[in-house]
């Protein structure tokens, strides 16, 4: 989607975000107003600034606030400002435990593929969230283990091994099934695998 210049941008946004910019960002996101609607009425300009993506993630951890993060993490997403400058970003967020967001950021990291998160990723695999407590399913440290797996480095695949000897006997399932793939998931891998 091409979206016109503003030369607004993050005049009006203090975080965290108002209801108002919140209710904004829904709005856009289900097509209800227009760009030029949102960017006016928001203060915001996501598509037109290359910058919008890391500063507004880089005061959301300041303002450590989970509503604004859902709502920047959406804006990224709708104007495809998923850049691997933001890997280092996403990785401090990961790790952060004031909002509900972990799974979609280990996504993001996912598609990244970039090494220097590994180490974040595999912290990641291990914490237990409250909001997670009553899911047994494990999902972040599935995600978190795909990252690693796709990652596909020496160090990634490091983590992987001490992963899949964890006293968590799920995760250290999902660990060494990656592991036992790692020669028919080449193909996935963002970096030149490790044998």
């Amino acid at each position: 989607r091409k979206a016109p210049r503003f030369a607004v941008f993050l005049t009006s946004l203090r975080y965290p975000m108002t209801p108002e910019q919140q209710k904004l960002v829904i709005d856009i996101i289900l097509g209800r107003i227009s760009y030029e609607e949102f960017a006016r009425s928001s203060g915001l300009d996501p598509a037109g600034q290359p910058d919008f993506a890391a500063r507004a993630l880089e005061e959301t951890l300041t303002s450590q606030d989970g509503v604004t993060l859902e709502c920047v993490l959406l804006l990224i997403e709708l104007f495809d400002r998923l850049t691997a400058d933001l890997a280092p970003l996403l990785a401090t967020l990961l790790l952060q435990p004031w909002h509900y967001k972990h799974e979609d950021i280990a996504r993001y990291l996912q598609e990244l593929c970039i090494p220097a998160t590994a180490d974040a990723l595999a912290l990641a695999v291990l914490v237990k969230h409250d909001y997670l407590a009553n899911n047994d399913s494990h999902a972040l440290a599935r995600k978190c283990i795909w990252a690693l797996a796709d990652i596909g480095t020496p160090e990634a695949r490091n983590h992987l091994e001490q992963l899949a000897h964890t006293r968590d006997p799920e995760i250290a399932y999902y660990a060494k099934k990656r592991l036992d793939n790692w020669h028919d998931e080449l193909q996935r891998k963002g970096q030149t695998p490790s044998e």
